[in-house]
């Protein structure tokens, strides 16, 4: 008996952790920020709070390995430390300070596209939107 309502507790106990998790208002998940820019405030522009709009002409100047944005999808990437980290074929810096969208969905020569895994650890250097 005692058993019972030790099990018919913990049953409650966790139907109501299962409601409660299903009635919390959700939050929308987002790739980072990378806020590490030195670009004037004439050509970029905070916008809701996490992401910059950010100019063409502001891409071009960062088109060095040492220094690499890149455009995917009028997103743009600051990939500097990546490419620092070693862990690409050297291809990538031509796209540097460029639109790199053609590049990346077909792997330049592979012409395949790269695995969701790319598609996650580029998100984690997202830098903002291209300027319209």
């Amino acid at each position: 008996m005692k058993n019972t309502i030790i099990l018919g507790i913990v049953g409650l106990l966790i139907v109501g952790i299962v409601i409660f998790m299903n009635l919390s208002p959700k939050k929308e998940l987002t790739a980072p920020v990378n806020n590490t820019n030195n670009a004037s405030s004439s050509t970029v522009t905070e916008i809701k709070g996490t992401a910059q709009t950010i100019s063409l002409s502001e891409v071009a100047k960062h088109n060095t390995p040492e220094d690499c944005w890149i455009i995917v999808d009028k997103k743009v990437y600051d990939l500097t430390s990546f490419i620092a980290q070693g862990q690409h074929p050297p291809t990538i810096i031509d796209s540097c300070g460029k639109d790199g969208t053609v590049a990346f969905n077909t792997r330049g020569e592979k012409n395949s596209p790269h695995p969701k895994q790319a598609n996650q650890v580029l998100a984690t250097y997202y830098k903002g939107e291209l300027a319209k």
